[in-house]
């Protein structure tokens, strides 16, 4: 007799493949590495950054009316805090950056973007750039927090500290990083010429 797979494995199959990269944090022992997962940082910011690149300009301008940050601007800030996480992740994986928190922190102010797009997603509630991957985002730094939580990678003060710090200083990065690519772009097509 040949044993059929029922819509229950089915899905416990789709929900193993889909989650795959997240799996070690389930099952720490048969998993993929921690450092290997960390990887995923930076790929689900690169994602996150580029589907918010395509219209976040015209969304600002009609929901919120801000006018004043380009395409081009924000195309360039959001490639430069990229670029950033690439490198603090590059840094923590050839040990030059020996603490874990400098991911969390990173992670951290990732997250809390991603909420806030989460946040904007059920408030009008309808599509905001961003809000597909900031799901994905927001999954992956609850499952990561649990497991650094779960094998006491840090303490749950430390963690708590950083968190805080991520949560008060993600805006203002955001900032200066517009403020830079601003200046960037206004070098590059003179003060007269539209983004």
């Amino acid at each position: 007799m040949i044993n059929r797979p029922g819509l229950m494995d089915i899905h416990m199959f789709i929900v193993r493949v889909s989650f795959y990269p997240f799996c070690f944090l389930l099952h720490p022992k048969g998993g993929v590495s921690i450092n290997k997962t960390l990887w995923l940082i930076p790929l689900l910011f690169l994602l996150h950054n580029s589907e918010e690149s395509l219209s976040i300009t015209e969304y600002l301008k009609n929901h919120f009316h801000i006018p004043f940050i380009s395409q081009s601007q924000f195309i360039l800030a959001a490639s430069i805090l990229t670029v950033l996480v690439f490198i603090i992740i590059c840094l923590y994986q050839i040990q030059v950056l020996s603490s874990i928190h400098w991911v969390i922190f990173t992670q951290g102010a990732i997250f809390f973007n991603a909420v806030q797009h989460l946040a904007l997603f059920f408030y009008f509630g309808s599509y905001n750039p961003g809000a597909i991957t900031a799901f994905f985002i927001c999954l992956f730094s609850m499952i990561l927090l649990a497991h650094v939580l779960k094998n006491k990678v840090v303490r749950v003060w430390s963690l708590c500290i950083t968190l805080t710090g991520s949560l008060l200083s993600y805006p203002l990065i955001i900032w200066l990083m517009l403020r830079l690519a601003g200046f960037f772009t206004w070098k590059i097509r003179g003060p007269h010429q539209e983004g």
